[in-house]
């Protein structure tokens, strides 16, 4: 009897599951998150080639999903998906940031923002959103592409940008004018090889449904800016520690980096004053984080830190070999506090580093075979008394 019963249930159970399968088979799935996943790991893995769609083909399937969902295909498959209706599609980021405005405006991007190296800034205001990528199309001078989001004042969310050779906005600055007009500072960069790159700030202010120039700077400029070298910077800089010293906005004072004649970055600045409607020069400055008594001179040479001191060289001549200074602070203490110690009358030796005299001290800054330095080297009767690496 038991036997009978068990056999009974056996077969309901295999029919119920045979007619949900049957019903299932009937029906057109909706696109969801997980069958991405699972269509597109085998599409990928057959290797089969993504045939051209239009526009118009890529916006209709772009309505139809999440923005999870859209993000976490652009992050692991390459922008690859066959829909279930069949079609093959590749979607690109700027193919959500043209067809999707208004959910792109407030969307995170966390994923994509590490898997697709994006650099995102966003005003103040949240008027203005700046989204941009390498396209991995360029070599030493990167293939940029720069997508801009910004509330009209219509109200809606408008999209524009450019998807080869722009400039990569770092971030946005915002001013308000006395007489209440907005403007927008952007800090673009572009790299024009492994060498050689270009800082600019440029100025913009809303009119409707655009980004218009404002010619807020000397001259009826737009913008100011500069081209440098990249490596030396790097390594004057303890390895690149410096580079968020260029282009800074502090209350009413811009700084803009001044170079020398060789196009090397002097951590020198033409500083721009806000009076309210726009930009005044007011001449060249030491970078402001430095004490009072160091800002004469004439290029930063070297900066670094080790176990116990924050030390700073700088030039304080046109001679590259002659006329350094010498200045350290514990390295609890910041650069704009009064240094502990200051040595003038240096010199360079290609083989030896930087080499500083005083009160029977010498004071060695060791340098590698490519010119880097690596050791803080103090020595007193030819004794050693300190030797600590640069970090």
């Amino acid at each position: 009897m038991d036997k009978t019963i068990t056999m009974y249930i056996r077969c309901f159970c295999f029919v119920a599951v045979a007619l949900a399968v049957v019903a299932c088979n009937g029906k057109q799935e909706p696109v969801v998150e997980e069958p991405l996943d699972t269509v597109e790991e085998e599409y990928e893995y057959e290797h089969v080639e993504v045939p051209e769609t239009t526009s118009a083909e890529v916006a209709a399937w772009l309505k139809t999903v999440s923005m999870d969902s859209i993000e976490r295909l652009l992050c692991r498959h390459k922008g690859k998906v066959v829909t279930p209706e069949g079609q093959s599609l590749r979607v690109f980021i700027t193919d959500v940031l043209r067809c999707r405005p208004d959910d792109a405006m407030d969307y995170p991007f966390k994923e994509a923002a590490d898997s697709l190296y994006l650099e995102d800034c966003v005003s103040a205001d949240g008027r203005v959103r700046i989204i941009g990528w390498d396209t991995g199309l360029g070599g030493t001078m990167p293939d940029n592409s720069r997508y801009t989001l910004l509330r009209g004042d219509d109200g809606r969310i408008h999209s524009f940008g450019g998807s080869h050779w722009q400039p990569v906005a770092l971030g946005i600055h915002q001013l308000q004018s006395n007489s209440g007009r907005t403007y927008y500072l952007t800090n673009d960069y572009t790299r024009g090889s492994s060498v050689e790159g270009a800082s600019k700030i440029n100025a913009w202010t809303l009119q409707g449904d655009k980004l218009a120039e404002a010619k807020i700077f000397p001259k009826g400029e737009s913008g100011v800016g500069v081209s440098h070298g990249i490596p030396d910077w790097y390594s004057k800089t303890n390895k690149g520690e410096g580079w968020d010293w260029l282009f800074e906005l502090e209350g009413r004072n811009l700084y803009v980096p001044v170079t020398d004649s060789m196009n090397a970055l002097t951590d020198r600045y033409k500083l721009y004053r806000w009076n309210g409607e726009r930009f005044d020069l007011m001449g060249e400055v030491g970078n402001r984080r430095l004490h009072i008594t160091l800002k004469d001179y004439v290029a930063l040479e070297q900066y670094f830190v080790t176990k116990d001191y924050r030390v700073r060289i700088d030039r304080l001549t046109a001679d590259y070999d002659k006329g350094l200074r010498y200045a350290s602070w514990r390295r609890s203490n910041q650069t704009d506090t009064k240094p502990d110690l200051v040595i003038t009358g240096g010199k360079y030796d290609e083989k030896k580093g930087y080499e500083f005299e005083n009160d029977g001290y010498h004071y060695r800054i060791a340098v590698t075979e490519y010119g880097d330095v690596n050791q803080l080297i103090v020595e007193k009767d030819g004794r050693t008394v300190l030797r600590q690496n640069i970090e």
